[in-house]
């Protein structure tokens, strides 16, 4: 699970391992993007850059992402590009480039099962916060049978 900017680390280190000549493997069973301040486009960069090749070293990729989060609509103002977190990938609706067998791409922002503003990071901490985020969270980790792949709204 990577949470805010693990998320940049992740990439960074996906984009590492592929750099070096490493080959695509299966290294997770799930990815977990939760709160992502990363590009909202890294799935989408060429030649192996950022996120675009985790595909090919986890089984299933989670997204979760909410327009709530303050912190990365902050991230967006400083960086002036949007935040996988606050607005999920580039081009989420599509099935072509985000199959449900492949990917679960969570709209988190009308979850309402705890306090957004208290403490004042609370809007970025919904994944650990909301019983149904982290419910989701253990269901798609226990590989529960008919839990939706795609885009999906919490």
């Amino acid at each position: 699970m990577a949470h805010s900017m693990g998320n940049f680390a992740l990439a960074m280190g996906v984009e590492n391992w592929f750099s070096h000549g490493r080959p695509a493997t299966a290294l997770f069973d799930e990815a977990f993007l939760a709160a992502g301040d990363e590009r909202w486009d890294s799935f989408e960069l060429p030649m192996a850059a950022r996120l675009s090749r985790l595909a090919d070293l986890a089984s299933r990729v989670s997204v979760y992402y909410s327009v709530r989060d303050i912190a990365l609509y902050l991230s967006f103002v400083v960086n002036l590009i949007a935040r996988l977190g606050h607005e999920g990938p580039t081009d989420k609706a599509d099935p072509g480039r985000y199959p449900a067998a492949h990917y679960r791409i969570a709209d988190c922002a009308e979850v309402g099962d705890y306090d957004l503003f208290n403490p004042p990071d609370a809007s970025h901490q919904y994944y650990r916060r909301s019983h149904k985020v982290r419910a989701d969270i253990a269901a798609a980790m226990a590989n529960a049978p008919g839990l939706p792949g795609g885009l999906i709204k919490l």
